[in-house]
């Protein structure tokens, strides 16, 4: 019998999916001959021309990227027998009937059709269910009706709230937050996550909600997706999305291509800074995309996040048109070597996941390196870039005033963030500070700085 799966996207057919037999890491993609949507509107990385077969290389980069990665993918293959985790079209015709945004991956089977159900979960079975998501990798698939699927490698649920009740989303129900529970190794990080996405939501660089839920290692991090709104009561409308690796290209099957090659910086099948602001300054009719962009790398160098990699940066679909999705996934990072309780483990390596500048040393990026970066897209003078730094810069500082540090944060950790503010307001490098960190008091941004 052929292998077969057929691709939605908001519930309308695009194209046929079928396995290439000799590389089950790849996959081949006809669009249907009755597709009329616009060319672009599932990825930038193809086109969709009715009746044609875009790259299969392409596609499968494309669709591989909304699996997850590392245990959390091995995991879900081992729930089916015989399904490897390299095997993109069984990973799809298991799991891809939800994935982020609105394209959705359906077999012939009438289930994959039928009007979404969602079970409601007792406080019980939320935590059973969250501990399994920890332990377990599972997303909160279960054997007969776990559907879904979402890109990363830390532990998560994916579950549905309506009316304030949580529910599991089988068959095509889609879940409408992502739930974090707490890793047992340092619990704190969900609440440094937290407050990252508070300073963030702060400064109008995002604009869905999160909620920090229990305590310890017994704790949870509540997602609001903004690739999914709550018409009414078990009705989801879904928004498509592809992030940064998708669009250009990266191979799924390499955890690593989603970072820039630190020894061989310019490697064409690799991101930067550069080549993905060019993939913004291409979807955006103005560059407010691009200055988005370049708000979002100073965002991260400014919390101390490690991990903005080009899988943690995304493209919001929406018919014809393209746009920067919310900033996500700014988790602080640089900060836990300052935490005296790691004398048992080791540091955590102060590389950048993009170079900015050329510069992968988190702690030597000056504000002079950041306008650099900046200017060379060709998008912003040297006065457009240290304005909109400038202004980064003061939402930040009021962020940080405004922005009460959640239980459970790492400690000192807001005075940190304000000792990297103040550093690349001075025109310094980040650094290291001397411990105990200061009690961080505001200082304003000046655009003489060099």
């Amino acid at each position: 019998m052929r292998e077969e799966l057929h691709a939605h996207l908001n519930g309308t057919l695009i194209g046929t999916i079928t396995p290439n037999s000799r590389n089950r890491q790849r996959v081949r993609l006809v669009v249907s001959p009755t597709y009329t949507g616009p060319a672009a509107a599932v990825s930038e990385g193809f086109a969709l021309i009715p009746g044609t077969t875009p790259s299969s290389e392409s596609v499968s980069n494309f669709l591989g990227g909304y699996l997850p990665e590392g245990n959390q993918r091995s995991a879900l293959a081992a729930r089916i027998p015989g399904l490897r985790a390299t095997d993109l079209f069984g990973m799809l015709r298991h799991y891809g009937v939800t994935m982020a945004g609105a394209l959705s991956v359906r077999t012939d089977d009438p289930d994959d059709d039928i009007t979404p159900i969602y079970r409601p979960l007792s406080r019980t079975a939320l935590r059973k269910k969250l501990v399994e998501a920890r332990d377990s990798y599972t997303l909160g698939n279960e054997p007969d009706s776990g559907r879904s699927t979402l890109a990363g490698f830390q532990a998560k649920l994916l579950l549905a709230r309506f009316d304030g009740q949580w529910f599991h989303p089988q068959r095509g129900g889609h879940s409408t937050h992502i739930l974090k529970p707490a890793p047992l190794y340092r619990p704190s990080l969900i609440a440094d996550e937290h407050y990252s996405h508070e300073i963030a939501r702060a400064m109008g660089l995002a604009s869905f909600s999160s909620e920090l839920v229990g305590t310890g290692t017994s704790s949870y991090l509540v997602i609001s997706r903004y690739d999914r709104r709550v018409s009414a009561p078990f009705e989801v409308e879904t928004f498509h999305q592809e992030d940064a690796a998708q669009a250009l290209g990266l191979d799924w099957t390499n955890p690593a291509s989603k970072f820039q090659d630190r020894d061989l910086p310019n490697r064409k099948d690799r991101p930067s800074c550069l080549t993905i602001a060019e993939l913004f300054g291409s979807i955006g009719a103005s560059s407010q995309d691009a200055q988005r962009w370049f708000q979002y790398l100073v965002y991260s160098v400014l919390v101390g996040n490690h991990d903005a990699h080009a899988k943690n940066v995304s493209i919001l679909h929406d018919g014809g048109s393209a746009r920067i999705a919310d900033l996500y996934d700014a988790v602080p990072i640089l900060h836990i070597n300052d935490d005296p309780q790691r004398r048992n483990s080791a540091k955590v390596r102060g590389d950048l996941s993009l170079a900015i500048a050329g510069e992968f040393g988190h702690q030597k990026i000056t504000r002079r390196d950041m306008l650099t970066e900046a200017t060379s897209w060709g998008v912003f003078t040297a006065e457009s870039a240290s304005s909109l730094l400038d202004l980064t810069f003061e939402q930040f500082g009021s962020a940080l005033e405004t922005v009460s540090v959640p239980r459970g944060a790492s400690e000192g950790l807001r005075d940190r963030l304000g000792y990297n503010l103040d550093n690349l307001i001075a025109g310094k490098s980040i650094g290291k500070p001397k411990l105990p960190i200061r009690s961080w008091t505001r200082r304003e941004a000046t655009s003489d700085k060099p």
